[in-house]
């Protein structure tokens, strides 16, 4: 008999939904994330997305870019998943229309940083609450 092994989870960034834009020279990165078969483990979790961010941070540290980056992760569902597309409002009428503020119970994690003449940011949690728990951090280069 064949055992059932666990899918690794995967991030996921939907492309379609994730904005880079310039503002007087500071890059601006709003990026958006689904969670594909994510542990059921809540710390196991949790390390997964703060790893993943931090390895963004990381990359962000070492181009020395001004820039601003948010990293917001879903976790995947029947409706939002890898491939997810938001309803043409003109086909299907306005109040048919899904966009990601429907999905704001399915939020697991934040992070957004700026770096500047230092890194300011902070991580926030909605894992165990959907109050969240807010981590913030300031670095000296």
């Amino acid at each position: 008999m064949a055992g059932c092994k666990k899918k690794e989870t995967e991030i996921y960034k939907l492309e379609n939904y994730s904005i880079s834009k310039d503002v007087d020279g500071i890059l601006i990165l709003n990026e958006i994330f689904i969670v594909i078969d994510p542990p059921s483990d809540k710390d196991k979790l949790l390390d997964i997305l703060k790893e993943f961010s931090d390895s963004s941070l990381d990359f962000d540290l070492s181009k020395q870019n001004l820039l601003t980056r948010r990293q917001t992760f879903y976790k995947e569902t029947d409706v939002l998943k890898k491939g997810y597309v938001e309803k043409d409002p003109n086909k299907s009428g306005y109040f048919e229309k899904v966009d990601l503020s429907g999905f704001y119970a399915d939020i697991l994690f934040e992070s957004e940083w700026t770096i500047s003449k230092r890194v300011t940011g902070y991580y926030t949690s909605y894992i165990d609450s959907k109050v969240g728990k807010t981590t913030q951090f300031v670095r000296d280069f």
